[in-house]
């Protein structure tokens, strides 16, 4: 390591203040690899909520709105059931991914990650 002393000329009414304590952590390739896919699924989590609730949305909105009719081979009622049936299952959808974004609020951030690494280490101890 390099020698880290600070020098410097000071006027004898000067007041120098240090606050420059450092923790390091020390951790193996592969370990910091792996808690970073941790973190990165915690991330996705908590946007995967997203499309599923948009096209909830979207098709509610189509529902509502829309004069379905005979297109091809299906009939008017058809198209309904199945952007019902479409309008349900992202509705279910969009319940299960926000219970779970909101389960995972406060993982995936910066400190989290770095808290896991430290437990994981001291756990080792």
């Amino acid at each position: 390591m390099a020698n880290n002393n600070f020098s410097t000329k000071l006027n004898p009414n000067d007041k120098l203040y240090t606050n420059v304590n450092q923790e390091y952590i020390y951790i193996t390739k592969d370990k910091l690899k792996l808690a970073l896919i941790e973190s990165e699924k915690s991330l996705m989590d908590k946007k995967s909520w997203i499309a599923p609730f948009g096209i909830f949305v979207s098709t509610l909105i189509a529902i509502l709105t829309a004069d379905f009719k005979d297109l091809w081979f299906l009939s008017k009622d058809v198209w309904m059931a199945i952007f019902i049936l479409i309008c349900g299952v992202s509705c279910v959808l969009s319940i299960i991914k926000g219970i779970q974004a909101f389960s995972n609020r406060k993982d995936g951030n910066i400190d989290s990650i770095i808290q896991n690494i430290i437990r994981e280490q001291n756990n080792k101890d």
